[in-house]
């Protein structure tokens, strides 16, 4: 619906996916891909040790990093669920803790072995070993760290309805939606509860040949970005067309 919009205003459009270029050239739209800002973010995370130091957490455990949204409306759905959700995990994965990302610092709870963070995505999801992430650029994050995730979206009822009768390929998280198959399992529903989300988490971390899938699935799309450095070509772009 907003191709009309993009046709009347815009004479050039940058993209961060390749779908996005076919898309709109396919409607006429000149676009050009550009890579994702993403990817240089990945190589530049705080070091490792700093992370584990900086949180208060066992450097020699496993972390299992949850990421429950950053808009309002999203939180309000899921911040509560994702918090259950940890709590019920850390009673049975004794070998695993938990950092809940809160960047608006909702949360007032302690807990033994879940820890609140308002530190960026990219450096939690750096030394994590498996994470639950609402929908969202930080599922691009995880991508690019090859970092295997659930993901998990629970919209109000009336969104759903309507998104079930438009949405084609069945995707919410970009991996699957880039791929257009469903590597990443997906939990999506306005009834989900935190044990819905807690029993898949389990036997996901049980199923080692299903992760080692997941893994060599996130490789295959690094690869489709591997050779754009972002912030050179939209400079270069921009400045060709300023000096034009």
């Amino acid at each position: 619906y907003r191709i009309s919009f993009l046709k009347k205003y815009f004479k050039k459009i940058f993209v961060i996916f390749p779908f996005e270029r076919d898309f709109l050239r396919n409607e006429g739209i000149r676009s050009t891909f550009v890579g994702h800002p993403g990817v240089e973010a990945s190589q530049k995370t705080a070091e490792r040790t700093d992370i584990f130091y900086k949180l208060n957490i066992n450097q020699g455990k496993r972390v299992i990093s949850l990421f429950p949204g950053t808009r309002p409306n999203v939180l309000k759905r899921h911040f509560r669920l994702f918090e259950e959700t940890a709590i019920i995990l850390s009673t049975t994965l004794k070998q695993y803790q938990f950092i809940i990302s809160d960047i608006n610092q909702i949360s007032k709870n302690t807990y033994e072995n879940i820890k609140f963070s308002k530190m960026r995505a990219i450096d939690l999801l750096s030394i994590s070993d498996f994470s639950i992430i609402s929908s969202g650029s930080t599922t691009m994050e995880a991508t690019f760290l090859s970092v295997p995730f659930l993901g998990v979206y629970k919209p109000d009822i009336l969104t759903y309805s309507i998104g079930k009768r438009l949405i084609k390929n069945g995707h919410t998280v970009m991996p699957n939606i880039i791929l257009n198959k469903a590597i990443i399992p997906e939990l999506v529903s306005p009834f989900l509860k935190a044990h819905d989300i807690a029993r898949t988490v389990t036997g996901l971390l049980n199923d080692k040949e299903r992760l080692t899938m997941i893994k060599e699935n996130l490789e295959n799309i690094k690869t489709l970005f591997a050779d754009y450095t972002t912030s050179k070509i939209l400079s270069d772009e921009i400045r060709s067309i300023l000096t034009a």
